[in-house]
């Protein structure tokens, strides 16, 4: 700053900041920078230093040692400005920045209003005003064309920007050059003082201040206040804006990389991710599946097939998240969501996944789609969260015998008629099962797995049952099966035959039926345990 200072003949304001700096530079033992600074600058550091401000012979100020005099006027100028700049310097987030910025340009030209404009693309665009209003300041982020916007003097900016010089009116509606601006027409205009922000060689910005209460408001001293303020402004901005900017990049990259997922890793940003990063962690693993969508596909066409996706995940997804988890992955017309902090949350993001299915479905019926059925399964465990590909091309991804498993028991949906299974593991960490409806299904080994499991099915309340209702009928098929698991086939067929009386639409009680008759047909098998062995994914 002082190097740009003294480079536009404003030695005054240079020798705050070059001493400022020669002072962090001795604090933090920069030596070499000191050195190149006493050199460059030696009439800096002097014992005593007096800003002769008396321009009366010409010239801009001179320097001289050993003299104490008064601090002027102008030198209270400097050093407001120089706080101004530390204030301005200090706020990186953008909004406040252009608060701070637009008050302290009032205060220092004694403005009503104060409109800041910035070039963006190709178009100029209001962005902030800061206004008084009956002795109380009213700030506001704009973003608004200047081609639209009426309450600022067309003619006066225009000028300003192309000839990259600031203007100072008295009194506007009697300035031969501007008095035919509608704008200034209207508004009777008297003060503006406009400054365009160079930065880089580049007008980046303009300051547009108005006093409409005495003519003459703003002086040539006034410009050269803001144009010291104005390199600090451009910079400040530009930080601000790359920050921004970098804050927007990191909310789009966690929308392919999860920041769950990073916290997972221990790391802050994407940045920080190398190939190979991972971490073991305990979480429940959601798979959920869009029933018969490669024929769904094939008769609705490519166009209609991707609206039905986005609009099925723009629901689905919001719910994953709001019971703590995040979507792990999309795969065609599957969601895979990991649960890192309680197994529960999964069951309960399933639930209301299941619940949104009507609303959604009436909605995509009446763009002329077909109804939808999903089937979720949900398992728990240890899983290993991992970065895998090469420097080029990385990817996050889940290694572990649970999401596999999760996998096949969304897969066995299909073969139960049933909509929600979830594990065993799952179901053992519920700590009120009594406050769902949840009911055994089947002890199976799913197709290429060692272990047996016990699956669950958590069941949706029928419009035309009550939760007790549903409570009693969970128990009763509940003996049923503990009768079939012990090879009591006889037994188990007759309480079976009881529950389809009452709820005929059971297709799990109607499959486990079938089973026993089958195996009251042909005998009990001598290494029974009740374990399904089921020979499809």
């Amino acid at each position: 700053a002082g190097n740009l200072l003294m480079e536009q003949k404003l030695p005054h304001a240079a020798l705050y900041y070059i001493r400022e700096a020669y002072y962090y530079y001795r604090r933090y033992g920069m030596t070499v920078k000191l050195k190149l600074l006493e050199n460059r600058y030696p009439h800096c550091f002097v014992d005593q230093v007096h800003i002769n401000t008396d321009h009366s012979n010409g010239g801009e100020g001179a320097y001289e040692s050993g003299v104490k005099t008064s601090i002027t006027s102008l030198n209270l100028d400097f050093l407001s400005v120089i706080k101004a700049s530390q204030t301005i310097s200090g706020e990186i987030v953008l909004d406040k920045l252009f608060e701070k910025m637009l008050h302290i340009v009032a205060e220092n030209a004694g403005a009503e209003t104060v409109i800041f404009l910035e070039k963006k693309q190709d178009n100029w665009m209001v962005t902030a005003i800061l206004s008084n209003r009956e002795g109380i300041d009213v700030f506001n982020m704009l973003d608004i064309s200047i081609k639209e916007y009426r309450n600022i003097s067309q003619q006066v900016i225009g000028y300003s920007i192309r000839s990259t010089e600031p203007v100072v009116i008295s009194n506007a509606a009697e300035n031969e050059q501007y008095s035919d601006d509608p704008y200034i027409q209207r508004m009777g205009t008297k003060s503006i003082l406009c400054l365009p922000i160079v930065h880089m060689e580049k007008v980046t910005g303009v300051l547009y201040l108005e006093n409409n209460l005495v003519v003459g408001a703003f002086t040539r001293d006034r410009v050269t206040v803001l144009t010291m303020l104005a390199s600090q402004i451009a910079i400040s901005l530009q930080n601000s804006h790359y920050l921004d900017n970098m804050s927007r990049l990191y909310r789009s990259t966690e929308r392919f990389v999860p920041k769950p997922f990073l916290n997972l890793l221990k790391k802050e940003t994407i940045e920080d991710i190398k190939v190979g990063d991972s971490a073991e962690v305990n979480l429940a693993t959601l798979f959920a599946d869009i029933r018969n969508f490669t024929t769904i596909s094939e008769e609705i066409g490519t166009e209609k097939t991707a609206f039905l996706l986005n609009a099925y995940m723009q629901t689905m997804s919001p719910i994953i998240r709001r019971n703590h988890g995040f979507v792990s992955q999309f795969f065609g017309d599957g969601i895979m969501a990991l649960f890192p902090r309680n197994y529960v949350d999964a069951v309960d993001a399933a639930i209301q996944m299941r619940a949104a299915l009507p609303e959604f479905i009436s909605k995509i019926e009446e763009q002329g789609y077909e109804p939808i059925a999903i089937g979720i399964g949900i398992n728990a465990g240890s899983a290993m969260l991992i970065t895998l590909g090469e420097e080029e091309r990385m990817e996050s991804s889940v290694v572990s015998d649970v999401v596999n498993t999760a996998s096949r028991i969304e897969g066995l949906n299909k073969l139960y008629g049933t909509g929600l299974l979830i594990s065993d593991r799952v179901f053992e960490t519920i700590q009120n099962p009594e406050q769902y409806l949840i009911r055994i299904v089947d002890k199976v080994k799913a197709k290429g797995k060692k272990q047996a499991m016990r699956l669950y099915e958590v069941l949706t309340l029928p419009p035309e049952k009550d939760f007790l209702e549903m409570r009693d009928y969970i128990n009763l098929f509940q003996k049923a099966f503990a009768f079939y698991e012990a090879g009591e086939f006889k037994a188990a067929n007759e309480v079976f035959t009881t529950c389809l009386l009452r709820y005929p639409d059971d297709s799990v009680g109607l499959l486990l039926k079938n089973r026993c008759e089958t195996f009251l047909a042909s005998g009990t098998p001598n290494d029974w345990d009740g374990t399904y062995v089921a020979l499809e994914k």
